[in-house]
């Protein structure tokens, strides 16, 4: 595995600036324009202002775009989509088309550029590409279920482009520093929210270098860093399902937001889950299959005990008025 390095601080530096200021100036206008107020899905409950992923997805793609990249261009379309939907809450169907034209899009440019999933039979490409479809689209949308507390995906995303582009390419170098300064701005106390502009870009992002991972086990490394997120989603969306509730209706089941029932902050909470990113994903840069799906394994039993034994009950979420109480 190759590491790369790269002198472009200035470009860096400057993105970093422009970060800044456009927060500082914007963060106002969305605070009277892009409300985002609590629902049954939300970890807040004080109105607060949404959308600021859109800045970082604007700047990201600039910057990206000078160094020849023009990979984050093809996701603001569906960054803007999710402004729209930090606006006027779209319908379900109308996110899942954006979700779905963003992935053909990807299938198609790779295919094109002789790079998608590179290390499967172009064959096996063409029978399965509607299952790879489907499948890539729930990624985008895990994502956006992960970001749920603040500073929990945005902090994710670092750790996760950061080993990106120093062990596999620097092709998304901005949106380190770019998240950077955005966490400074969503960690608590919150003063703006990424909203789905910023899920949803960040989300097609990790869709793009998963598709375009050069080996099985690029594939498997880069899917695994997410880990401590993901299978905390996932794993939530199953088991709603299994217990007959909604998977699709707003909820705060997830554990990181069980954890914050439990008495932990929203700060806290994120805290253990980067941590655990950041470990893994250490761990999983310089492990084989067999070391990396024990540690799978025993990030699996730590969720379990953290769901067992600190977090608030999954079904008493349910069952009680938390709801409406959630800090």
């Amino acid at each position: 595995m190759k590491i790369y390095f790269n002198n472009e601080l200035i470009f860096v530096f400057l993105s970093i600036f422009i970060s800044i200021f456009s927060y500082h100036k914007l963060i106002p206008l969305f605070s009277r324009n892009f409300i985002d107020k609590p629902n049954l899905r939300s970890s807040h409950n004080q109105p607060s202002p949404t959308g600021g992923g859109i800045i970082f997805a604007v700047i990201v793609s600039i910057f990206s775009l000078l160094k020849g990249n023009i990979i984050p261009i093809l996701c603001l379309p569906i960054s803007v989509v999710g402004l729209i939907d930090d606006k006027k809450n779209l319908s379900r169907k109308n996110r899942l088309l954006a979700q779905f034209a963003t992935v053909f899009m990807f299938l198609c440019f790779c295919f094109v550029n002789d790079n998608l999933l590179p290390w499967i039979d172009s064959k096996f490409i063409l029978f399965l590409f509607i299952p790879i479809l489907i499948f890539f689209s729930g990624i985008i949308n895990l994502v956006n279920f992960c970001d749920g507390l603040n500073g929990l995906l945005s902090g994710s995303m670092i750790i996760l482009f950061g080993f990106y582009t120093i062990y596999f390419n620097t092709q998304f170098i901005f949106v380190i520093p770019c998240l950077l300064v955005f966490l400074i701005f969503n960690w608590t106390p919150s003063k703006i929210f990424m909203g789905d502009s910023g899920s949803l870009f960040l989300g097609s992002l990790y869709v793009y270098i998963l598709i375009s991972a050069n080996s099985i086990k690029d594939f498997v490394i880069l899917f695994a860093i997410l880990c401590p997120i993901l299978l905390d989603v996932v794993s939530g969306v199953i088991r709603r399902y299994s217990h007959g509730y909604n998977i699709f209706k707003a909820h705060r089941t997830f554990l990181f937001q069980r954890l914050v029932f439990a008495g932990y902050s929203h700060s806290k909470v994120t805290s253990i889950y980067l941590i655990s990113t950041f470990i893994f994903a250490l761990l999983a840069i310089f492990s084989n299959f067999t070391i990396l799906f024990c540690l799978i394994f025993l990030l699996c039993l730590f969720g379990f005990f953290l769901d067992k034994y600190v977090a608030v009950n999954f079904h008493k979420v349910y069952e009680t008025k938390m709801y409406n109480n959630l800090k």
